[in-house]
């Protein structure tokens, strides 16, 4: 029977390896081809005009979804089957109805792909003979992995389906291949209308060029993550809203697809425009108010006036606080920078000043307040201020619960997909492995040990940043510290960072400058950790060479790693040890760099970052022995280390 021709084409190189070795394994199919997104997949089908093309959705470039017209116009007589990771039946629909043969989900065993496409074919598939039998490590229901991706990919949808925010998965073009329920609300549409549009055609024509060009930064890695704010067309009408992209990746760190999520701040500019007109039209003050606290401040900011709801807010009766400056509400560190005198000069120059911040009572307790001062003038001079003042804090706790919430329901998102693509490339390979080893090819069985080994150690590394995480927040982490040499376990992380994550991949570059009578007072394995949290950072998001080097000062043990990366924008430098930095990269859970700094202070070290002439330096300073720990005139030495002189001591 002549075989059938096929042409592959998929952004992901392990995924094609799979197809790729499955298809010939089933005898009855030559790749003549492979392609990574849309416009490989044209010029290909015209070249080959092969009997299927298997197509995958989310590419960069053009992707699956646009590209399928042009190719079933190109070449009718081949059959185009859509093989993508979303397992979504409006993507199905769309997908035949702009001309695919079929719609085959990556979640089905790979095993099942030669049958299925023979099938479309017309073919009667002939059953394979048996290869010789060997311990299996599935079972007939598809290995216990498969229940694992299960209840991982399950928990997702839920959560994605429920949430009050809009949220969607898109191509990394910017096209809809699932939406929720609320994003549906919000254009009028239902999810299943919003699958294979383009999201910036939603937009208001002055919005698509900025949306676009976050979708494009986003998407080739030049920026992790994007926010826009815009109009959002619905159903003739619009609505504000803030839409922010973020990149999901997988195991080698190649983009996968995006994910947006939008939130309609219609209702909260309203409340917050008919707050401002209720407040400006204050002229006098109200001493029955008792949710706000109403009172006036004479020009220098001292206390002129007190009403009841100052007294139930504050904790302070008028007898007690009239006369008194207005910055006794404020924290110490306010008030060390004269942030009320700030606020007075604003509101003078201005005519208003508005700001929610932390506020102190009478006794001590802090509240989260919304102030607005007005200044007030009579005949052109400033006579004092008025100061309205409402205690926001349950609102606050409900905002930091939604954030709360929508960071949890990102992580589940990431992890679940952290665990789908080496999870899948386990079950793959080692079916292949088991079901066909003496027909495999030895560069195809090393490729496939190699990924099982770099996909386990994925998930290993994963459970155990999780595991760590959680000890560190519960205060249950226990160390075991000991006298440690430094240099072996630095050169041990290298060894391990060195070995390729996929087949034919370079080794990176990665120095050690260590003597070897550096030593400290730390459990061996954490800093075995927290040095390769480190390295891993400088592989994922730095640039080559990577440089590892100690040296003992003062009692204490530096251990340095550097990469020539660019220099980091502030605001991601300033929350890079956070433990869901604002401005995460997607391509992690975003952990790493927070349990350096958490296991370096459980040790009565720390962990920071600084820039130099070098490049990046992420630096971790711990005890050279237990005595430091109790010598405080050390302790001082080390709180006055900081990061630029240790980066200096290095050079």
């Amino acid at each position: 029977m002549t075989k059938c021709t096929v042409v592959l084409v998929d952004d992901t190189a392990e995924v094609r390896m799979l197809v790729r070795t499955q298809l010939r394994l089933a005898g009855s199919f030559t790749v003549v081809a492979e392609g990574t997104n849309g416009d490989d997949a044209l010029r290909l089908a015209r070249e080959h005009q092969p009997d299927i093309l298997l197509l995958d959705v989310s590419m960069p470039g053009t992707d699956g979804l646009a590209a399928l017209p042009a190719i079933v116009a190109a070449t009718p007589a081949t059959r185009v089957v859509v093989y993508s990771g979303f397992e979504e039946p409006a993507l199905a629909a769309r997908a035949v109805e702009l001309g695919a043969a079929a719609f085959i989900p990556k979640s089905r065993p790979v095993a099942e792909l030669p049958d299925q496409l023979l099938t479309l074919l017309g073919v009667v598939p002939v059953e394979q003979p048996a290869g010789p039998e060997r311990p299996a490590p599935v079972t007939e229901d598809g290995w216990q992995a498969d229940g694992v991706l299960a209840r991982h990919s399950d928990h997702f949808p839920l959560i994605f389906e429920q949430a009050t925010i809009g949220m969607a998965t898109m191509t990394l073009t910017g096209r809809v291949v699932r939406a929720n329920a609320s994003l549906g609300r919000f254009v009028a549409r239902s999810p299943e209308q919003l699958v294979g549009v383009m999201f910036e055609d939603l937009l208001p024509a002055q919005h698509r060029g900025d949306f676009q060009r976050m979708i494009e930064s986003v998407s080739s890695r030049a920026a992790p993550a994007g926010r826009l704010e815009h109009q959002l067309d619905a159903a003739g009408s619009s609505l504000d809203a803030l839409s922010t992209v973020a990149r999901i990746e997988d195991a080698s760190h190649q983009p996968l697809y995006l994910l947006l999520q939008v939130h309609d701040m219609s209702s909260q500019r309203r409340a917050e425009e008919a707050l401002r007109l209720s407040e400006e039209r204050f002229r006098v003050l109200v001493e029955g108010v008792r949710d706000y606290g109403v009172f006036m401040l004479d020009p220098t900011g001292h206390i002129a006036s007190w009403n009841t709801g100052a007294e139930r807010i504050k904790g302070y009766t008028a007898e007690e606080i009239v006369g008194r400056h207005f910055r006794t509400f404020y924290t110490k560190e306010a008030q060390d920078d004269r942030h009320p005198e700030r606020e007075l000069e604003i509101a003078k120059a201005t005519g208003r000043y508005e700001e929610e911040g932390w506020r102190v009572r009478k006794d001590g307790t802090q509240f989260y307040a919304n102030v607005v001062i007005s200044a007030l003038h009579q005949d052109g001079e400033l006579v004092g201020f008025a100061k309205v003042t409402r205690d926001i804090t349950e609102r606050q706790r409900m905002v930091d619960a939604r954030e709360q919430a929508t960071r949890a329901a990102e992580l589940l998102a990431v992890i679940a997909h952290e665990l789908r693509s080496p999870v899948g490339i386990i079950v793959g390979s080692a079916q292949l492995l088991s079901r066909h080893w003496a027909a495999l090819a030895e560069s195809e069985r090393a490729g496939m040990l190699a990924s099982l080994e770099s996909s386990g150690g994925q998930i290993t590394r994963l459970v155990e940043d999780l595991l760590t995480a959680s000890r560190l927040e519960a205060g249950a982490l226990l160390t075991q510290p000991q006298d440690l040499a430094v240099r072996p376990v630095l050169q041990t992380v290298a060894e391990t960072a060195r070995r390729p994550r996929s087949p034919g991949q370079p080794a990176p570059p990665i120095d050690v400058d260590c003597p070897d009578d550096v030593v400290m007072y730390a459990d061996a394995a954490r800093v075995t950790q927290m040095v390769a949290n480190y390295v891993s950072n400088a592989l994922r998001y730095g640039v080559p060479p990577v440089r590892l080097s100690a040296r003992q000062l003062d009692g204490w043990a530096e251990i340095a790693v550097r990469d020539e990366g660019a220099e980091l924008p502030e605001e991601l430098a300033s929350s890079l040890f956070s433990k869901f930095p604002a401005h995460r990269d997607t391509r992690g859970i975003g952990l790493g760099l927070f349990i350096v700094r958490e296991l370096a202070r459980a040790h009565g070290g720390d962990a920071g970052f600084t820039r130099d002439a070098g490049g990046n330096v992420f630096w971790l300073r711990l005890p050279a022995d237990a005595s430091i720990l109790w010598s405080d005139s050390a302790r001082r030495r080390h709180q006055e280390v900081g990061p630029d002189a240790l980066a200096t001591r290095r050079d």
